[in-house]
């Protein structure tokens, strides 16, 4: 199958790990130690040149690209202006996979006067921030050797099972993650939670049941893919706002996993089946046995297949090829 963005040369920064030879990857900037860090933030406060000594070696081929797609984690829009600068012609995409803080640094408003195209995975952040909608891919984690083993390998028989895993960190979510907890225990299904501790939140006046779910430490996604290979349900509970497919979500797809989740909007997507999702606060928590009890439901391989890299990939350039052809039939 032919692809869409093969007819292009792409450089991604900061962003998906896969490559081909049409997309090439890097980190926008050179590693760097703590006092060059603080110099480079300085530099960026300063009325002066040489923005470019901080990045990476992908500025010394900038030429040889028709488009560059960036990920949120750009700093400013120092980065947009040098690489318009050196290659006129260029595509430039910011990709947001994250959402963004009213003031952060990588606010959309902020590179809105700039030559390049806004997009997200989030529909709420498109229509009011007038950027376009692309779902994000999954394959692209397997990219990454150590987590492709963890997910070839599949389930181990050794390890422990349960029947509904939650992992993530803290954004309001304590109160509902317990409230879910103790229904699903109710039912005598086991769960696995891991809910890491929120920045400059206090926990002194949590109760047992939570000091048990909390923690401080991460967990490595190799480790996360271990341990969707032990449940049967995904746990997916949003961020305040969102509205748009999480990890969890696409999890659940590759996995062939049941989900739980809170998002109301997912009815709207291909994949949908009642059979494999539960919808908490629209699905009658009656059906919730009937749901754990009864088997996954195989989904489409051509829905699936919508959720990969090379799909992702696609989007970016399909719009531009459908507006190029009405063009030419007028």
């Amino acid at each position: 199958m032919e692809h869409a963005y093969q007819k292009h040369k792409i450089l991604v920064l900061n962003g998906s790990r896969k490559r081909n030879a049409f997309v090439n990857v890097a980190e926008i900037y050179k590693p760097m130690s703590a006092i060059a860090r603080c110099l480079q933030r300085l530099h960026e406060h300063l009325p002066i040149c040489g923005e470019e000594i901080w990045y990476e070696d992908w500025k010394k081929e900038i030429e040889n690209y028709d488009t560059v797609i960036l990920f949120d984690g750009l700093r400013g829009p120092d980065i947009i202006k040098y690489i318009h600068r050196k290659n006129p012609q260029i595509r430039i995409v910011i990709y947001y996979v994250n959402k963004f803080s009213p003031n952060g640094r990588n606010h959309p408003r902020n590179f809105r006067h700039l030559p390049c195209e806004l997009w997200s995975f989030d529909k709420n952040d498109c229509e009011e921030h007038g950027m376009k909608h692309s779902r994000f891919c999954y394959d692209d984690m397997f990219a990454n050797e150590e987590i492709l083993a963890a997910y070839e390998k599949g389930p181990d028989p050794q390890a422990e099972f349960y029947d509904a895993f939650f992992i993530g960190v803290d954004k309001n979510r304590l109160k509902k993650v317990i409230e879910l907890k103790k229904m699903l225990e109710g039912y005598q299904y086991r769960t696995k939670i891991v809910l890491k501790k929120a920045r400059q939140q206090s926990y002194k006046e949590c109760s047992l049941e939570e000091l048990e779910i909390l923690t401080e430490q991460g967990v490595s996604y190799a480790e996360v893919v271990k341990m969707i290979w032990q449940t049967k349900v995904i746990i997916e509970l949003e961020d305040t706002g969102q509205n748009g497919l999480t990890l969890r979500s696409l999890e659940s797809l590759f996995f062939k996993k049941k989900l739980i989740t809170d998002n109301s909007e997912i009815r709207s997507y291909a994949f949908y089946q009642p059979e494999n999702i539960f919808i908490l606060g629209l699905d009658k928590e009656e059906r919730l046995k009937e749901f754990l009890q009864s088997a996954y439901q195989p989904v489409a391989d051509e829905v699936v297949q919508e959720y990969t890299w090379e799909r992702w990939l696609d989007r970016f350039y399909i719009e531009l090829e459908n507006v190029s052809t009405k063009s030419d039939l007028k």
